[in-house]
Order: C-alpha cells, then structure tokens, then sequence
C-alpha cells in the first residue's frame, strides 16, 4: 500500500517490488493515464510522475441522493450543488461531518424544481483549497429530465 496513490487499471496483488533507478523509463501505464492522472504532459523518466491524487469527488444515487466519496483529511467538506448552469451554486442541505474522514461519507439535499424540464446537476466544493479537477472539470455532472412536479 502506498499512502495518497492509487492503482489505475484494476490492480488486485502485487507479484513484486523493485527499487529503480534514477533514469528508469516512464511505463506506458504511467503514460497511458498522465492526462487521467493529471501530470504535466507524458514524461520520459518515471521519476517525474507525481502521485495521482484523491481528488473530492460526488456521483448521484438516484435524483433525490447522492453520495459523497473523499480521501480527505478534513471531517466534512464545504459542498455546494446546482440545477442549472446559470443558477449560482448553493450549499448542499445534509452534509454531516464524517465519523472517519479517511472513508466516503453520505450527503442529500431536498430540491422540488418549480417546472419540469431538463436539469443539469453539478457539484462544486466551496474551499478552493480542496483538490477538485473532476468536479471542475464536471467529470460528475448529471443530466436529469423531469417530466412532472407534484407540490
């Protein structure tokens, strides 16, 4: 196990460890996923690859929940969600502390839209000392039609 790294092609057991050296070539899983794990271009040399990092990430469960997943360090994460791309983001309703901030924590927020219609919803952590690429990049963003609304 290496803290804050994680295996990206489905990586079950390790048949070995070998230390390297210094001018050891980058492998073409390394350069494979150097844009997914957001490196600086494909590198040569193996050393030059950082960790990939957990990044704070959120997918839907169904329209009404979703989940949170996060490495992080910190007990709760400032979240904020929207419904459509010109409405501002606001803070999500539920979003308790986790008991094990190393573990993925579990978040809803209520929402009735006034009409139906298409919705997009997308998630925004409001530290923006929290590492987001996919969230920025709206890895995560749903699309929702919603053919009826009953008050």
């Amino acid at each position: 196990m290496v803290p804050n790294y994680y295996g990206c092609s489905c990586i079950k057991w390790v048949s070995r460890v070998e230390w390297v050296p210094d001018d050891e070539p980058a492998t073409l899983q390394m350069m494979e996923f150097s844009s997914r794990t957001h490196q600086r271009g494909v590198l040569r040399l193996a050393r030059d690859y950082k960790p990939p990092a957990i990044d704070v990430t959120a997918a839907p469960v169904q329209v009404e929940q979703w989940v949170m997943m996060h490495d992080g360090r910190e007990r709760q994460v400032p979240l904020t969600i929207r419904f459509r791309s010109r409405e501002p983001f606001v803070a999500v309703g539920d979003n308790p502390p986790s008991d094990d901030p190393a573990t993925w924590s579990l978040w809803s927020h209520e929402w009735t839209p006034d009409t139906p219609g298409r919705f997009q919803i997308a998630l925004r952590v409001a530290e923006p000392a929290i590492c987001t690429r996919r969230l920025e990049l709206a890895y995560y963003t749903r699309d929702v039609e919603i053919d009826r609304v009953e008050r």
